[in-house]
């Protein structure tokens, strides 16, 4: 985790066994996830919130971030299908159909915004806001989700795994059934803990 950068940034370095059967190009060891948390802060490289940034500058500013300066060693950069960088006329004229629903900031002076059609539970590291727990009052009512108290404070897809694997857990144990808590822990590979050393 990098909380002290400019944009609170949340990262998992992760090779298998999440991604084991997932086939990639042959010169890709593993996926970076980068979460940004802060979006209104300045960057350290292009002085700008992710909100003003492009693409490129992104990947500039989430390296910098984390101190991995080996740009090489990324093949890419993917925001996902539910996060684009678009032209606000571009988010006007698809606001009937493809871009339906999708929610946005304001653009930048170029005339471009990032937009979502996902709305995220997104608590920055400071706030100490735990998220909702995987149990609930009502006995046959479990949650999971990113939106979820877990030991990862930032929504990920690995923080959205590892909640289902707590309320897994839940509903084994509201059964009187056994589950391998070990499951419930975040992996941590090697290739994570040399990036927490850099």
């Amino acid at each position: 985790m990098f909380l002290a950068s400019p944009w609170a940034i949340v990262t998992v370095l992760e090779a298998t066994p999440l991604w084991e059967g997932v086939p990639m190009p042959r010169r890709v060891a593993g996926v970076l996830s980068a979460t940004i948390s802060r979006f209104d802060s300045p960057g350290i490289i292009h002085c700008k919130p992710f909100s003003d940034c492009n693409e490129d500058e992104v990947l500039d500013e989430v390296l910098a971030q984390i101190a991995l300066s080996d740009r090489g060693a990324i093949i890419g950069m993917h925001a996902g299908t539910l996060l684009s960088r678009l032209s606000a006329a571009e988010l006007a004229d698809g606001a009937s159909g493809v871009f339906r629903g999708w929610e946005a900031g304001a653009a930048d002076s170029s005339g471009h915004l990032w937009a979502t059609s996902a709305a995220l539970s997104i608590f920055s590291p400071e706030s100490g806001i735990k998220g909702a727990p995987v149990t609930t009052s009502h006995p046959d009512l479990f949650l999971a989700g990113e939106f979820t108290g877990t030991a990862m404070k930032i929504p990920t897809m690995e923080k959205a795994n590892q909640a289902g694997k707590l309320c897994a857990a839940a509903v084994l144990a509201s059964l009187g059934l056994q589950y391998d808590q070990s499951r419930c822990i975040p992996p941590v590979s090697g290739l994570v803990r040399r990036l927490l050393r850099i």
